[in-house]
């Protein structure tokens, strides 16, 4: 049961890889991994923001591309999990998500980033209707704070495995 101290005891390759799962940047996976131990969870979670933050823009990407389509129905892993609410989804939202993703794929270079747990189908796609008419700098900030909502969120699982 990885609690805070048995995460804090894990060898390095173990944390790592226990991490990358919390966050696809390698960067940030092992920066945390550095930062232990952690005397709380509140040490932990705040860790994980601001290494986070810190990062430079290429690492972020790197997490960015550890992520799913919205509305991939083949995603794997904690992806098709936290994607729950696509799964009562008509055929025409999924294929207006499948068209949209594109589009904001094309425009921002990284996959739409949304904290997806508890949203529907019909959320998601409301967020990127919006969110796809955003600047880079603006689409780049928001789409970090989804991936550290996204983070924290697994970081609470990981918890209680």
């Amino acid at each position: 049961m990885p609690k805070l101290a048995v995460i804090n005891e894990l060898p390095t390759a173990e944390a790592m890889a226990g991490f990358l799962k919390c966050n696809g940047s390698s960067q940030w996976a092992e920066e945390m991994t550095e930062a232990r131990p952690f005397s709380n969870t509140d040490d932990l979670f705040e860790a994980a923001k601001e290494i986070w933050a810190d990062l430079p823009k290429g690492d972020w990407m790197e997490a960015f591309e550890a992520h799913p389509r919205i509305g991939d129905k083949n995603a794997k892993g904690a992806g098709k999990d936290e994607q729950k609410g696509i799964e009562k989804a008509s055929p025409a939202v999924l294929a207006e998500l499948e068209k949209l993703n594109k589009e904001y794929e094309e425009k921002f270079g990284f996959v739409f980033l949304i904290f997806a747990t508890g949203k529907t189908a019909d959320q998601m796609l409301e967020a990127l209707k919006k969110r796809i008419n955003n600047d880079q700098p603006e689409e780049m900030r928001l789409a970090s704070e989804e991936q550290a909502k996204i983070t924290e969120n697994r970081l609470e699982k990981w918890l209680k495995e």
